[in-house]
């Protein structure tokens, strides 16, 4: 049984050998077809048929028919003749390489629509082998059977360029095979997530590159469900690579009539993409970031780039923030919001990050880096300040003159009221109200931590030798001789207590009052004061704001509670304690309130209402004082565990009194130059007043302070922090 089957085996192998043997014999003998088309044919058809091929022979048999039948011209049947002379010069194979030049043949020559395409196509394939390869003849062809059977530019599980036209011509540039598209006709790019169409476009397909080079061209929105005639773009120059589901196109007229008169000039991208993605797309940018659209949302102009991402139309400011949004108020501009990027969807307009500036006349409150969200609907803007990171610099309020610690501004725009807080989910809300020239000397010392100088001092040496407010961090981390990712930490921590700006997108530098004030203090060059109004507010119910303070736009007062007690000279020991924890803050830190004020550390106490502090004078006018009270100290003199005089209350009380307090010389709101200024603080009445005994503590009220009592002229108390029995 073995010896059978090997025997078997030996005759099929020698019959293998015999035919390769014979195939090999005739391709030998023959240099060159015949160019006799009878002859050729069977020449053809014998160098074939040795393939043992059943495809191969039956497409011998089809060219052989299709010759005969005169569907071929005389003129392509020569071009077939000698590109097949090259080829069998090249020593191509019959599979793959005649196999597939031929089945082009015949699909080219058998088809009504593209016969008058065979002779071009004959004669690229010539140029090819003339100044190519055998491969590159062998992938033109492929390509050319996919394109003519399936009109696509790339057919493959994961994409799909097809065109929708029979107007083009096969051309090449020395050996360089193309394909002409030279009528208008839509090309569509599809896989399983969707598709998109570039329509009415003309070019130039470079098979080997796959690239398509349009020159023209039209896409639109219409799957985004807007109307091709009204929001669209018409295509110059572009590229696509049909390996990809995507292109882009430059230099691209863009129209959308529902905002603009004119076409506005950028860049188009399209992608097919999956999930919610798929709403990103197409994509318009803008190259102007200066366009003006007028009440894109009622009383809201915008200016700046333009990018329609979807059916979302994104303010677009690039890296420099240049897109802007303007609120507006009985036709006057209140708020600019600067961002690299605003979102406007719908009825809101969003930004992670804007600089936002809310103008009071001359004046403003501003920071370079909040949340912003404007909701049209509830005509309510939030202002979110993350205390971490670049938006933990303070709230610049210039009318005030004040620093604003707080988490939230909230503001219906139709009200007058904006509120400052905190979220909702916040228990205990503080702000604090610090003034722009106030100093600190802990937090002077805090700052400097383990460096050789004082990070203030540092950026002071900067602008003293640059002579520049306004710098990199590139810069001064060259001029501090810090590495940029040391540097970068190094100025936020400034940033987020006030001295500077920090933008962490340019990464520039804009360095604040408050660092000169410092530097200032530090060195007694100038004046300070200590004034800061913390406000604590506990929330109770409810899921909305929790609010610390608010200001009025139309007064411009800045209404805050939750205030214990605001110190307005440390020198001179005077600190006021509003009743209820309420002040009214009026321009450049003046502010009203009722309560108790405090001199001398407690040697003058006075209650009352309507007082209004005076930063200028440096003064309170006292308009309704309650009670005096006075308090001396001990003698003989005994001193607490600070050293400081122990004080016994007096316990009469002036009463009925008008005045006011000077707190220091205007010029020595720091008190250093103490010494200069020993008369201070200083009370003055204006009218007369009175001390009453009708307690009934004192012999069961028997005073009537209608029949008995203590009449007082005017009166002026000095050295109020000093002053003995």
């Amino acid at each position: 049984m073995e010896l059978i089957t090997f025997y078997k085996l030996e005759r099929r192998f020698l019959i293998l050998l015999i035919l390769f043997l014979s195939l090999h014999s005739y391709s030998q003998k023959i240099t060159n077809f015949s160019n006799d088309n009878e002859v050729f044919l069977e020449e053809l058809d014998t160098y074939l048929g040795y393939s043992q091929n059943d495809e191969i022979k039956q497409i011998s048999k089809q060219i052989s028919k299709t010759f005969k039948k005169g569907l071929i011209s005389e003129s392509d049947k020569k071009r077939i003749r000698d590109i097949s002379d090259l080829m069998l010069g090249a020593k191509m194979k019959p599979s793959p390489y005649f196999r597939d030049f031929l089945q082009v043949v015949l699909l080219l020559s058998n088809n009504l629509t593209y016969k008058n395409k065979l002779t071009d196509w004959l004669i690229v394939s010539k140029n090819i082998l003339l100044n190519s390869n055998s491969r590159k003849l062998l992938k033109f062809c492929e390509f050319s059977n996919s394109f003519i059977t399936n009109q696509t530019l790339r057919n493959s599980k994961t994409i799909n360029w097809r065109v929708e036209t029979s107007s083009f011509s096969f051309k090449d540039e020395l050996g360089t095979p193309f394909i002409d598209f030279y009528k208008e006709f839509d090309l569509t790019c599809s896989n399983r997530n969707g598709e998109f169409k570039i329509y009415k476009t003309i070019g130039k397909y470079w098979i080997q590159s796959h690239t398509f080079k349009g020159v023209k061209g039209k896409v639109d929105w219409s799957q985004r469900s807007w109307s091709s005639d009204s929001v669209f773009a018409n295509l110059s120059d572009y590229y696509v690579d049909v390996r990809e589901s995507k292109f882009t196109a430059d230099s691209v007229e863009f129209y959308n009539k529902f905002l603009f008169t004119n076409p506005i000039i950028g860049e188009f991208s399209n992608q097919i993409v999956s999930g919610n993605t798929q709403n990103y797309y197409p994509v318009f940018k803008s190259y102007k970031k200066n366009i003006i659209m007028q009440e894109i949302l009622p009383d809201v102009d915008y200016k700046g780039g333009y990018t329609l991402r979807g059916t979302d139309f994104i303010a677009d400011g690039r890296k420099d923030a240049s897109a802007k949004i303007i609120l507006k108020k009985d036709g006057k501009n209140i708020l600019v919001a600067n961002s690299s990027r605003f979102s406007i969807k719908k009825s809101i307009i969003y930004s992670a990050s804007a600089s936002v500036k809310i103008y009071f006349d001359e004046d403003s409150i501003y920071h370079p880096s909040l949340q912003f969200t404007y909701d049209q609907l509830e005509r309510k803007l939030k202002l979110y300040r993350d205390k971490k990171g670049v938006s933990g610099s303070p709230i610049y309020n210039s009318y005030h003159q004040l620093t604003i610690d707080a988490e939230l501004l909230e503001w219906q725009i139709d009200n007058d009221n904006i509120n400052i807080g905190s979220l909702p989910v916040t228990s205990i809300s503080s702000v604090n109200f610090e003034s722009v020239s106030s100093y600190n000397d802990k937090m002077y010392h805090s700052l400097r931590g383990i460096d050789k100088i004082n990070p203030l001092m540092l950026v002071n040496n900067y602008i003293d030798i640059s002579g520049k407010n306004n710098f990199s961090s590139v810069e001064f981390a060259s001029f501090a001789g810090y590495p940029i990712e040391q540097i970068q930490p190094y100025l936020m921590n400034l940033a987020n207590k006030g001295f500077l700006y920090y933008n962490i997108a340019t990464n520039r530098v804009t360095v604040q009052e408050k660092l000169k004030n410092y530097i200032d203090a530090r060195l007694q060059r100038g004046d300070y004061d200590v004034i800061r109004f913390q406000s604590e507010v506990k929330k109770y119910t409810g899921n909305s704001m929790v609010i610390n303070s608010a200001i009025n736009i139309k007064t411009k007062d800045l209404n805050i509670e939750g205030v214990q007690m605001v110190s307005l000279s440390d020198s001179q020991k005077v600190y006021v304690q509003p009743y209820y924890g309420k002040v009214c803050v009026k321009k450049n830190r003046d502010f009203n309130f009722s309560g108790r004020i405090s001199a001398g550390r407690g040697r003058f106490v006075l209650y009352g209402k309507e007082f209004n502090f005076k930063y200028d004078d440096f003064k309170i006018d006292l308009l309704q004082i309650d009670s005096v009270q006075l308090a001396v100290p001990v003698i003989p003199i005994q001193r607490d565990d600070y050293g400081n005089e122990k004080l016994v209350r007096i316990r009469t009380v002036i009463q009925a009194v008008t005045g006011d307090l000077k707190i220091d010389n205007p010029r020595n709101k720091s008190g250093l130059r103490k010494d200069s200024f020993p008369e201070y603080p200083i009370f003055k009445s204006f009218d007369d007043s009175y001390a009453y005994y009708d307690k009934p503590s004192i012999f069961g009220g028997i005073y009537n302070k209608e029949r008995f009592s203590f009449h007082l002229d005017t009166f002026e108390i000095d050295s109020l922090e000093s002053f003995s029995g």
